[in-house]
């Protein structure tokens, strides 16, 4: 059971490194599903994130709050920047991630020139999730999750 975790990551990071070499994409954060966004950001505090921007999407139905390293500055991207998102009164959107225990909601990254982003990994030997999502908080960059 760990070789097939162990080969499974490796695949996971060999497909990583070639979209990194073949597109324009950076990373841009780290979806975590949370019952209450008050209560997740202690622990991120604790760990020395802090309050970056939030925001609410009455269509996807969660509500979201970025943070990043303390240390990060506004002249460099941050290292690793966290968005932790919660649903809206009424919204159903994170149910079924936090009913089974799993916070990883996504992985986003920004793309200089989508359309060739796309094509490239559409046209690749690896699976991919085929939804997109157009930000604002990504400070109106396309990003791919």
């Amino acid at each position: 059971m760990e070789f097939a975790m162990e080969s499974s990551l490796f695949d996971a990071h060999t497909q990583l490194t070639q979209i990194a070499q073949n597109t324009s994409l950076t990373f841009h954060h780290i979806g975590v599903a949370t019952k209450s966004i008050e209560s997740e950001m202690l622990f991120f505090n604790a760990l020395g994130f802090v309050y970056e921007a939030e925001f609410s999407d009455e269509k996807q139905g969660v509500r979201g709050v970025f943070l990043t390293p303390k240390v990060y500055s506004s002249s460099t991207l941050p290292i690793c920047r966290f968005e932790l998102l919660e649903n809206l009164p009424n919204s159903k959107r994170l149910d079924n991630y936090l009913k089974n225990h799993h916070k990883l909601y996504h992985i986003a990254f920004a793309s200089e020139n989508l359309q060739v982003d796309v094509d490239f990994i559409l046209n690749s030997t690896f699976s991919v999730d085929s939804t997109f999502k157009h930000s604002n908080g990504g400070g109106g960059q396309n990003e791919r999750k």
